[in-house]
């Protein structure tokens, strides 16, 4: 059983939307204040995929990692391009950069895992669970979920703690047809013309579900609807998560 619920803007029903708000997402810059800082995320500097860096965190990675509203302290910055390089290279290297959350094992993201081992090492003041999720997902974006309120609301999520878990049951659920949602999620990103060798299934899901379960984007959704002639779905009322540091 899974204690979360699919967001609305996820359900196939809805793909025609969730393609038209990828595709707006990534747009290029049009020079009129409109675009979204976080579509340079996953090639900010260099591609995330970048096998040369794909163990160490960059300048470039904490750069990127502040286009997804978050700040990493300049003290914390400091940190990770200095002391704390090796112990973090050291984790990384037992990660695989090319392990995607439905195929990973409890060995692989569990309690006792690398993945959790880096995760508490970097978790610190001015790295929260929002910062370090979007600063993992920069380094495993195959891998690790990006979380924030929206993301949580949008799942219904009780328990922050088990957000990785709850992410590695719905990617592998079927959402019709036999299609499970992580397959679903690749077709969108293709549907949307995005390089999916970047843009992994598990931040089409951030995107798509970001944009939509946002309050404040409520208009730009409706436009979007409207300029791509589809409609926007009942939002069912938003459950405010827990409180969780940045």
């Amino acid at each position: 059983m899974i204690d979360a619920q699919l967001p609305v803007i996820l359900k196939p029903e809805n793909s025609d939307l969730a393609v038209a708000l990828l595709r707006d997402y990534f747009a290029p810059p049009d020079g009129r204040g409109s675009d979204f800082r976080g579509a340079q995320f996953e090639r900010l500097g260099r591609p995330w995929n970048d096998h040369r860096y794909a163990n160490r965190i960059t300048a470039s990675d904490i750069v990127a990692v502040n286009c997804l509203s978050v700040d990493v302290p300049g003290d914390v910055s400091i940190a990770l391009l200095g002391a704390d390089t090796a112990p973090v290279e050291a984790l990384l290297e037992k990660i695989p950069a090319d392990l995607d959350l439905w195929d990973a094992t409890d060995e692989q993201v569990g309690p006792h895992s690398p993945a959790r081992e880096l995760w508490t090492y970097l978790r610190r003041p001015g790295l929260g669970q929002m910062t370090t999720s979007k600063l993992m997902a920069r380094k495993r974006a195959r891998l690790v979920p990006v979380y924030d309120a929206v993301i949580a609301g949008e799942l219904g999520l009780k328990n922050p703690g088990a957000h990785w878990e709850i992410m590695r049951k719905l990617l592998n659920t079927d959402v019709g047809g036999g299609v499970k949602l992580h397959d679903h999620l690749k077709a969108l990103g293709e549907r949307a013309g995005l390089d999916t060798e970047l843009v992994t299934p598990l931040r089409v899901f951030d995107v798509a579900t970001w944009y939509f379960g946002n309050p404040k984007l409520a208009k730009r959704v409706a436009w979007v609807a409207q300029d791509h002639g589809t409609t926007v779905p009942n939002r069912p009322p938003f459950t405010a998560p827990p409180p969780a540091d940045y």
